[in-house]
């Protein structure tokens, strides 16, 4: 009986923590989501949309926020594998991607109106909200601090190179796609 009862705690803990993940999975696709609707905005109709759907997610993203936004990519050496004929499978991307967003989150996500979404397989978005009482470049100092933090722990644990490109700080859902489309500027100029 009590073979049968530590079997069942073990099958009950290993439901859990598959539900658990794949509620974290569903929560990331869903702001994924949210990031992608907003980037591609066009019309002021899709503008709202997005903040309706922000809104459902419990981000706030019509309010007068400052929002900066940070592109973060990672070099894994994808394509030395690719040439080596070592393409990892599809769940081992998922681990990654799973691991990264839990090693980003940590280092990066101080404020509940913060998001951050995967945009490839090796870029991510990190849209920062500064709070209201904090100075602007007590923000850029903090978020710099973070940032340093994260490149060391990835190059030292895992050797991974890391390119990070900072958009303006800007208003409103249409100040983060400005503030995007500044830090893909920065990015895509080295």
């Amino acid at each position: 009986i009590k073979y049968a009862q530590l079997v069942k705690s073990h099958v009950e803990l290993m439901c859990h923590e598959y539900l658990k993940n794949e509620m974290s999975i569903l929560e990331s696709k869903t702001l994924d989501n949210l990031i992608r609707y907003l980037l591609n905005s066009e019309t002021k109709e899709d503008i709202e949309y997005s903040v309706r759907y922000g809104r459902m997610l419990g981000f706030h993203l019509d309010t007068d926020v400052s929002r900066v936004s940070y592109l973060i990519e990672i070099d894994v050496g994808v394509e030395s594998k690719i040439e080596e004929e070592h393409i990892p499978d599809r769940v081992a991307w998922q681990f990654f991607q799973n691991n990264i967003m839990e090693v980003l989150k940590y280092y990066l996500i101080d404020n509940n109106e913060d998001l951050l979404a995967m945009l490839s397989l090796d870029q991510f978005i990190l849209i920062k909200a500064l709070q209201k009482d904090e100075p602007q470049e007590l923000f850029t100092k903090r978020v710099e601090y973070n940032l340093n933090r994260l490149i060391r722990y990835l190059n030292n644990e895992y050797n991974y190179k890391i390119n990070v490109s900072v958009g303006s700080l800007e208003k409103g859902p249409m100040g983060i796609k400005k503030s995007y489309q500044g830090a893909l500027k920065a990015l895509n100029a080295g």
